[in-house]
């Protein structure tokens, strides 16, 4: 009897605390961006095309940096003008990232509450400074009334006689802040602070442009104790803005992959997923010649070898073995490629509306689409349900029977990856007119579909 596979190395969302754990020491694949990563110290941009595990070399060296870092998130919901920042109303940067910061060290010194003692008065006065610029003399008061004696009596006695936060534009300013906080840190046992922005959605224009104008702001905080370092998509790179504000100063890594290592990718996540399987190796799972075929397939959808995609497949793989109802034996025969490659795309890729653009992305290929087409898959999509001629949208759409399914199989030709399967647009046999979406959803400005 053919064993199941076990999901938690494909879904990182099934995963618990002990998965995650196995999977970076199973699964994960150290690849160029990470050797890179380990030589930049100070602002540093993060750049991959989708797939390319962005976030995951992200997190690998933010897990490197945590031992004598402060490593804080920065996301676009705490940037100035955005109503969920510390101040809305400041259009600074630096006002955010120093409440954030001092939300940071609070939270640190309430749970080791130790540490005060290595802090001299210096230090204190600006962590009494940060607090009560983070929310008043109250803010601070409550700190205090927070901390265990003999901690809360050596910092009730903390005065202030500056303003430290009165500039935060000019070189002299910003340099002061970023230095006192240095200090503090340090004191902490911390040799920098670094702010990471890796938004779980692509930025969008107002976004770029606050991303391009805090990496403009290089010149003012050229401190080794604070750092920024934001992951990107290559497509915000390649519109110029973002690299010009950082006039070259920045760090550049780029998430490549060499279609090797993508095979190492999914081998892993195989043997990670049957541990007693007596064959792992995807020469030995696939039919001659499929290798390059399906490095081609990632190819046009993804424009680059993509770890996620070859993860995915590998998936597709162990599911239409062990969990399909017609299940396939390895090695895969060739006649079995055009099903693996459908497999994966109902799996793993699902098909997007793009209500602005009236166009469709396959993951993260763009396909244009002539407006009957996508207004066809848009009344699938509100229906929600199949569609028959008895509805009015879909009489109206094709004025005649006969065009319904000219309609229908024209969009196939341009929406479906793999010719002879079915993986968005189904329908009844045999039953006039019917059909409907399957893997599909809408994505939009503000994420509705429109009335049909």
């Amino acid at each position: 009897m053919i064993s199941d596979y076990a999901d938690w190395p494909f879904w990182p969302e099934t995963r618990s605390d002990e998965h995650q754990a196995l999977w970076w020491r199973d699964c994960y694949v150290t690849a160029a961006a990470d050797r890179q990563l380990r030589g930049v110290y100070h602002w540093f941009l993060l750049a991959g095309g989708p797939g390319s595990g962005k976030t995951t070399a992200r997190i690998a060296w933010e897990t490197d940096q945590a031992a004598d870092s402060l490593v804080l998130p920065y996301p676009p919901e705490r940037w100035p003008g955005s109503p969920t920042a510390w101040f809305p109303d400041n259009p600074s940067h630096l006002a955010q990232m120093m409440a954030t910061a001092g939300l940071a060290v609070a939270e640190q010194l309430q749970s080791r509450p130790e540490l005060i003692a290595q802090l001299d008065e210096f230090q204190r006065e600006f962590l009494r400074a940060l607090l009560e610029f983070m929310g008043g003399e109250r803010h601070y008061r409550r700190f205090v009334a927070s901390l265990p004696q003999p901690h809360a009596s050596q910092l009730a006695a903390v005065t202030v006689a500056d303003d430290l936060f009165s500039d935060g534009r000019s070189w002299r300013g910003v340099q002061s802040q970023i230095e006192e906080l240095s200090q503090l840190l340090r004191a902490l046992g911390r040799r920098r602070v670094v702010f990471v922005i890796d938004p779980p959605s692509p930025l969008g224009p107002d976004h770029a442009a606050g991303l391009a104008d805090l990496f403009g702001w290089l010149d003012l905080t050229d401190n080794p104790g604070f750092a920024v370092a934001a992951v990107v998509p290559t497509e915000l790179l390649e519109a110029g803005s973002l690299l010009a504000r950082a006039r070259g100063r920045a760090g550049l890594v780029y998430t490549n992959w060499t279609a090797d290592e993508c095979h190492d990718v999914a081998e892993r996540h195989i043997r990670a997923a049957v541990p007693d399987m007596p064959v792992k190796s995807l020469a030995a799972l696939l039919p001659g010649g499929a290798l390059e075929d399906l490095d081609a397939l990632v190819a046009a959808e993804w424009t680059r070898p993509s770890p996620a995609a070859w993860a995915g497949l590998a998936e597709s793989l162990l599911y239409l073995t062990r969990r399909a109802p017609d299940p396939l034996s390895f090695p895969l025969r060739p006649a079995d490629l055009p099903r693996l490659k459908a497999t994966y795309f109902s799996r793993h890729v699902r098909l997007r509306l793009d209500l602005d653009r009236r166009a469709v992305w396959r993951g993260p290929r763009l396909i244009t689409l002539r407006d009957q087409h996508f207004r066809f898959l848009q009344l699938l999509l509100l229906r929600g349900r199949a569609v028959n001629w008895d509805d009015e949208g879909l009489r109206l759409l094709a004025t005649s029977k006969g065009n319904v399914h000219s309609i229908a199989s024209r969009t196939r030709q341009v929406i479906e990856p793999v010719a002879e399967f079915e993986v968005y647009l189904f329908n009844r046999k045999g039953y006039d007119g019917g059909y409907w979406l399957e893997n599909c959803s809408s994505m939009a400005t503000h994420d509705r579909l429109e009335t049909v």
